[in-house]
């Protein structure tokens, strides 16, 4: 009896262990998680500042009334009512225009990098890039490349009899 006894309390001892134990590792499991929660929130908040800060840029240049719908909304009046028409707070002949120049010479970079020269050499032919890694150098007033006649190709084309002039 004495040995069925203290397999009895021996049982019970290894049954309040498991439990200790178990409440010891839920009590450190909720600490685990509080903090984690915890610093999740403050990254939270760091998160949220910094975003509205990032939406609180500086005017560089001033807004036009309605944000991108103002903008929109000038420009189909401007397209409507013809040029210098209209009361228009959109820097359309100050900044568009400078800025679509500045685009589409990057366009003619690009196409005069791509432009191949081809070469008989023997029974083969070589290709060859001359105006990669050259600087263009433009002239804005005259419209045109003024050290590579071949970049110039692409700024003006020559059109059929009837069509240039429109």
């Amino acid at each position: 009896i004495e040995v069925s006894q203290a397999a009895t309390e021996v049982e019970k001892v290894i049954a309040d262990v498991e439990h200790d134990v178990t409440v010891k590792i839920n009590a450190e499991k909720k600490k685990i998680e509080d903090a984690a929660k915890a610093k999740a929130a403050e990254l939270a908040d760091k998160l949220k500042k910094k975003a509205e800060k990032a939406l609180q840029i500086p005017a560089k240049y001033p807004r036009v009334i309605g944000g991108a719908d103002g903008h929109w909304w000038q420009w189909i009046d401007g397209c409507i009512s013809g040029y210098k028409n209209a009361q228009l707070s959109s820097p359309f002949a100050g900044y568009a225009g400078p800025l679509t120049e500045t685009v589409l010479l990057g366009n003619l970079l690009l196409q005069s990098f791509q432009q191949q020269v081809k070469t008989p050499k023997g029974t083969s032919v070589e290709t060859s890039f001359p105006h990669r890694y050259k600087s263009l150098l433009w002239d804005g007033p005259n419209m045109r490349v003024t050290n590579s006649d071949a970049a110039n190709q692409f700024i003006k084309r020559t059109y059929r009899a009837g069509w240039g002039s429109l």
